[in-house]
């Protein structure tokens, strides 16, 4: 009976402190959400850009202006099951998957694929903007054809063209299109999509900005939010990490807009979209930029 009544009685203090945990954290919650000003509940939101917002429509009418896109690179022609892949990632049914989170390919660039023969293991590596989507097309894949077997890794553009090209990946990924001297090394694109940089934000009483704006908050010229209207609060910039391909359709933009523009050296840098995501969302005054098919996340 004792230990019965013990029982209750823990049962009853534990529910207790769940319920007061629970209030507490509502109340810090939301007024730091009062705080943050517009947006989302967790205060980051996406900015106009030009007075345009990153879209699917907007990127693939191109009325948006920071847009890149999605390359997978082999060194040399793909052949065999990597050429039916690719194949079949740039057809009606690996097109599905793509526009799940990125702009697909048009009717005239897509590929009738070919069934692969015998069995193999593909490496896939680069972009962590691609990641994600490259993981569901080889799920999707290897459930069609038992004998193929995909593995996907990240490490951004850079290491994408650099692994294709040293043998490490059959596949590279790129979120931009080759360089120069990556071609010149034998690499081979195939362009699977096309994506939007998009701006988002925590910072109360701005929605849009235009690309000089933006060139001048990331060069340092911007501190305060009040210089473009806003609340008076500091501006926290937040960037990708050198090698993104994300940053670097950010930089193109960013210099095709202002002369000699280079980005200051004091940035929060993130080598994937969730952390950009997670500090602008839990930062009051902070700005990002990430894939269009990410806002949904934000």
């Amino acid at each position: 009976m004792v230990q019965k009544l013990d029982k209750k009685i823990t049962s009853i203090v534990s529910i207790a402190i769940l319920v007061l945990a629970g209030a507490c954290a509502y109340t810090v919650l939301g007024s730091d959400s009062e705080d943050r000003g517009s947006g989302s509940e967790s205060g980051s939101y996406v900015l106009a850009l030009n007075g345009v917002i990153a879209s699917n429509d907007t990127v693939s009418d191109g009325i948006y202006s920071m847009k890149r896109n999605l390359v997978l690179v082999t060194n040399g022609e793909p052949t065999g099951n990597v050429k039916c892949f690719l194949d079949w990632i740039t057809s009606s049914e690996g097109q599905a998957i793509v526009s799940e989170e990125f702009v697909s390919l048009k009717d005239s660039e897509m590929t009738i694929p070919s069934d692969p023969v015998g069995s193999q293991t593909i490496t896939v590596g680069g972009s962590t903007s691609i990641m994600e989507t490259m993981s569901v097309l080889a799920e999707a894949y290897m459930a069609k054809y038992s004998g193929i077997t995909i593995a996907v890794n990240g490490g951004g553009s850079g290491a994408g063209a650099s692994g294709a090209i040293n043998g490490n990946f059959d596949i590279g990924m790129l979120s931009r299109d080759p360089k120069v001297g990556e071609l010149e090394h034998g690499l081979v694109p195939t362009k699977i999509g096309v994506d939007g940089v998009a701006i988002i934000a925590n910072a109360a009483g701005v929605t849009n900005l235009s690309t000089v704006d933006l060139a001048k908050i990331y060069s340092g010229e911007y501190t305060n939010w009040s210089q473009l209207g806003g609340d008076d609060r500091p501006i926290g910039v937040i960037s990708r990490e050198d090698g993104s391909g994300t940053r670097e359709c950010f930089d193109n933009t960013l210099s095709a807009a202002v002369d000699g523009w280079s980005m200051k050296d004091d940035v929060v840098k993130f080598n994937n979209t969730a952390g950009v995501i997670n500090l602008v969302s839990k930062t009051p005054g902070a700005i990002g930029y990430i894939s269009v098919g990410k806002v949904g996340d934000i």
